[in-house]
């Protein structure tokens, strides 16, 4: 485990000069020319290198006048309104919801007068009723003003376009305040017990950016034009349908990109579609982007799901082509024909549509796909011998705060707000420190011969990971379904002694006969015992101790954990004695 801690402790981001990516993996070397690249770059052979500022990769600093803008300040200088539903999560991380392949295309088209009025950014603000404190929208006239003016005389694509002034919307922007007139809903009732973990010291909200294009496309619609187009010579990019009165192809709109969101492409370069010698695929554009040495692609609230949305779609797009490429003869089918197929052919035809569909990740057709890749694993092994569950203490991991927040790692409002501003970064560390912890633990440790894990997200946006392991000469727990009393019994006792080996659910600081229960020590919150590092540990026996004080209790009592209603109709702790372990 000393192994295993050393690992995180040394991480630190590294810079590439060439494509100025920054992150903790990155492997740098210096190069004869002085500088220092990654191994990618360093052994890329294109001309001009396809990560680099001379081919179009770069896009640039962010000018004074274009920091620190408010999403809504951003909104009303975007010349082009991405369509989008995002919404705040406890604790301050960002959530993303809506159908993923139709809604989000729809965009208007591009503004040549700004900034926007206000009743043209589409938000809509979901607030709890009688909700007295609230987070409202700030807009600073003169920040709007002199963002929009270098954006005329640096940006490309604004000049291109023709993008003027409107002084009368202007002026009647506010100088220092909320932007008015919002539409506001308040629930009636509320969904469902609001929990201690469900509240926070910030107003969360949800916004949703709805168009004010004409009806979106249908399936079929978009299916008939993919096809219509295969027999078409094939641009350099892929074509996607518009939608709308006056429509933008985000898939081929040069400077798509940059104006939608003017603070991550202030001068226009780098955008995807802009011109460049050497092509790059929209997933390892994506992916560069949330690289980039500042970090303000990857800290920006909408940006990430844009971009994950939109790289999802294109792959959506090219598996549809692929389908119809190996099946010519399915190319003219129409709805009718499809709905006729699926009746006639029935699993069949689904069983190709999954086939093709499972290449998408997070997709039903993924998740079926890795669900039958873990019964063939199980049929191969036998039944796992763990079930785990890990969870992110992001707010408390030493080795996190330092990567994050170099400056103050000490101070627990940084490390918070490093966490909320930095979501790729934290959830990239548990995914690296989960790795690494199995390898140590699981597989080290306990000679684990495999094992299988599924990561997902909390409602407050941390991820936590579930798990299953394959120890060696574990008891074969399918015995307890034998029709043999004395081997059922004798596979009892044989995984009780095995499960005794390795597990422990002894508290040290406590006596056997918990006599001393009430002299257990306090959980160490204050700063969290998580919080110290690993080589500041000098008493392994007493850290074990704080450790269970702090992180082994729960801190609600429920019927469905630790309360139980006895016959006097009262409810009484499980065991008698919980409340000094409640805290």
């Amino acid at each position: 485990m000393l192994k295993f801690h050393e690992c995180l402790s040394s991480l630190t981001s590294a810079k590439c000069d060439t494509c100025l990516e920054r992150f903790p993996t990155l492997s740098v070397t210096s190069q004869p020319n002085g500088i220092n690249e990654c191994s990618r770059c360093a052994h890329d052979k294109s001309i001009p290198k396809r990560y680099s500022s001379a081919n179009n990769m770069d896009p640039g600093p962010v000018p004074l006048q274009l920091q620190s803008l408010s999403q809504t300040e951003e909104m009303l200088i975007s010349a082009v309104m991405p369509v989008m539903s995002i919404y705040r999560l406890p604790h301050g991380q960002y959530g993303y919801s809506g159908h993923v392949i139709n809604f989000p295309q729809d965009v208007h088209g591009f503004a040549t007068t700004l900034p926007r009025l206000p009743s043209e950014v589409d938000i809509l603000v979901v607030r709890k009723e009688k909700e007295q404190t609230h987070r409202d929208f700030r807009v600073r006239r003169r920040a709007v003003e002199e963002a929009l003016t270098w954006l005329l005389a640096n940006n490309i694509y604004y000049r291109s376009i023709g993008v003027s002034v409107d002084q009368n919307t202007l002026a009647s922007l506010p100088e220092d305040g909320d932007l008015t007139d919002l539409r506001t809903v308040q629930p009636a009732e509320s969904q469902g017990e609001v929990t201690p973990d469900d509240v926070s010291t910030e107003e969360h909200y949800s916004s949703s950016f709805v168009p004010n294009a004409a009806p979106p496309a249908t399936e079929r619609e978009t299916i008939e034009q993919a096809v219509q187009s295969l027999g078409q010579p094939q641009s350099s990019h892929l074509m996607w349908p518009s939608i709308g009165g006056t429509p933008i192809n985000e898939f081929q709109t040069e400077g798509y990109f940059s104006m939608a969101f003017p603070t991550l492409f202030p001068t226009g370069a780098a955008d995807f579609n802009g011109i460049r010698m050497n092509s790059v695929t929209v997933g390892n554009y994506f992916t560069h982007l949330m690289k980039y040495d500042d970090g303000r692609f990857a800290k920006h609230p909408r940006f990430r799901f844009f971009a994950l949305n939109t790289e999802m779609r294109w792959r959506a797009n090219e598996t549809g082509r692929i389908y119809i490429r190996q099946h010519p003869g399915e190319a003219h089918l129409t709805v009718d024909d499809l709905r006729d197929m699926i009746g006639r052919e029935g699993e069949s035809f689904s069983n190709k549509v999954v086939h093709y569909g499972a290449s998408l990740r997070g997709t039903r057709q993924y998740w079926f796909r890795e669900r039958n890749h873990l019964i063939a694993m199980i049929d191969t092994l036998g039944l796992p011998t763990i079930f785990f569950t890990h969870s992110a203490a992001d707010h408390q991991w030493p080795e996190l705060a330092s990567l994050i927040c170099p400056e103050d790692p000490d101070n627990k409002q940084a490390r918070v707000k490093a966490v909320i501003d930095n979501p790729a970064l934290a959830d990239w560390f548990f995914y690296y420190r989960i790795q690494k912890f199995v390898d140590a633990f699981y597989i080290h440790t306990l000679k684990a011969t495999d094992y299988w894990m599924r990561f997902e997200w909390q409602h407050r946006g941390s991820p936590h990971v579930h798990g299953l392991a394959w120890l060696p000469n574990a008891p074969n727990v399918e015995d307890l379904l034998s029709s043999s009393p004395d081997l059922v019994e004798s596979t009892k006792q044989e995984i009780i002694e095995y499960a005794d080996k390795i597990i422990s659910t002894i508290n040290p600081a406590v006596l056997p006969d918990g006599s001393n229960v009430s002299d257990a020590p306090p959980p160490k919150v204050d700063p969290h015992i998580c919080n110290k590092p690993y080589s500041e540990v000098t008493d392994l026996e007493e850290d074990l101790t704080d450790l269970i004080a702090t992180c082994q209790r729960h801190t609600r009592c429920s019927e469905s954990y630790c309360l139980r209603t006895r016959t006097d109709q009262h409810q009484h702790h499980r065991g008698g004695a919980c409340n000094t372990h409640c805290t």
